[in-house]
């Protein structure tokens, strides 16, 4: 076991990605990833613990990624590609998004999510993904698989309806000559060999994650920078101290760029729940002022019916069903008698209103509709009732 391959294996009992932890927790859970992905939304887990990004080159591990995990989550959640910035593009082509794995573990225990056995073990990015970085033509086939999320040549590969839509596009593509095909083959055959490059770079104007990593070649020895090692103890301590203050520096720059980056996720939050209570509160009013609409109407067509009764109203008591109903006939038959005078101008919030509550015991809505029928039974026979 060479260097490379010791450290490898350590990052990776280290580190879990994002996308690996939706996996085991969603197998541990019995439950769809997408239901992980809403479970870890609610919990904020992305601001519980530290994110961590993992470089494809070199496995190195740092702290950063927020926005491209945000972004992955979003994409888990909604089960859907979703068009990315430049910057989570950029991001995304060099590093995976993830956690170490202790941290998570904690975390995940104190949101009350299932802690998976598996999560303490370590899962690297699978090999043919770095046997696919140092390809320059990809297929048809291997490329639709891809990005569908498949291994090529998996038994599921095609097997899934995002393989068809993005063979077709990268068909279309093909076709359009923004994607270069070997030998001028015809690009309607799942053999035919597409420029990697022209893939990625295809998918960068358009908003998608090409999921291979860059290919980043060893370089020779004879343009490797060497380190010239201090010669007395005074420089060592001079250079110890200078680095410590460098990294006291960029830890500042990383915890206000954190600071920043909650504060503006908090804002999203708070924005999308006002917008929600509003649409609420729209659509309940909505749905009361339909509910009245139809109670005025229903009770405009029964006064309606009784207007052919000569007037003063009499009214059968027996024939009426329904309490409301028989407070309105009640309210419209003593109508003539509480004001016999015609002339005299009546109005609806000191006199009409005010007395419907009174003697009847109408409730505000009640006052409202009541009065308006009224208005719209007396008023033709000579009554003068105003607002």
């Amino acid at each position: 076991m060479g260097v490379r391959d010791l450290l490898a294996e350590h990052d990776d009992e280290c580190f879990i990605s994002l996308t690996d932890l939706l996996d085991v927790v969603a197998e541990a859970e019995g439950v769809p990833t997408k239901e992980v992905a809403r479970a870890f939304s609610v919990c904020r887990l992305l601001h519980k613990v530290e994110i961590q990004l993992r470089k494809y080159d070199n496995n190195e591990i740092s702290a950063g990624g927020l926005a491209l995990a945000f972004h992955n989550l979003q994409e888990a959640i909604l089960n859907t590609h979703i068009n990315a910035s430049a910057d989570v593009l950029s991001e995304a082509r060099e590093a995976e998004p993830g956690f170490l794995r202790q941290e998570v573990a904690v975390t995940l225990q104190e949101c009350g999510i299932k802690v998976p056995p598996c999560l303490l073990k370590g899962r690297r990015t699978p090999l043919w993904k770095h046997v696919y970085a140092v390809r320059e033509w990809v297929s048809l086939q291997a490329a639709a698989s891809i990005l569908t999320g498949k291994e090529p040549g998996a038994a599921d590969s095609e097997d899934h309806q995002d393989f068809y839509h993005w063979r077709e596009a990268l068909q279309d593509a093909a076709s359009s000559q923004l994607i270069s095909v070997k030998d001028g083959r015809s690009a309607l055959l799942n053999s035919t060999e597409l420029s990697q490059a022209d893939i990625r770079t295809w998918c960068d104007r358009n908003g998608f994650v090409w999921p291979i990593p860059m290919h980043a070649p060893i370089s020779d020895a004879s343009s490797a920078t060497c380190i010239s090692s201090p010669s007395t103890l005074e420089e060592v301590t001079r250079e110890r101290d200078a680095l410590r203050a460098e990294l006291a520096d960029v830890t500042k720059e990383r915890d206000e760029a954190k600071a920043e980056e909650a504060r503006r996720y908090d804002c999203y939050l708070t924005e999308w729940e006002g917008r929600k209570i509003v649409a609420d509160e729209r659509d309940k009013e909505r749905a009361r002022s339909a509910e009245l609409a139809a109670e005025v109407t229903r009770l405009k067509a029964e006064v309606t019916r009784l207007q052919a009764t000569p007037s003063p109203v009499t009214i059968d008591h027996s024939m009426i069903r329904g309490d409301t109903f028989k407070k309105l006939a009640s309210a419209i038959e003593a109508f003539p008698n509480q004001y016999p005078d015609r002339a005299k101008n009546i109005k609806l919030d000191a006199d009409l209103r005010p007395w419907l509550g009174c003697v009847f015991s109408c409730n505000e809505r009640e006052k409202l509709v009541f009065s308006n029928i009224i208005v719209d039974h007396f008023t033709p026979e000579g009554w003068d009732i105003g607002s």
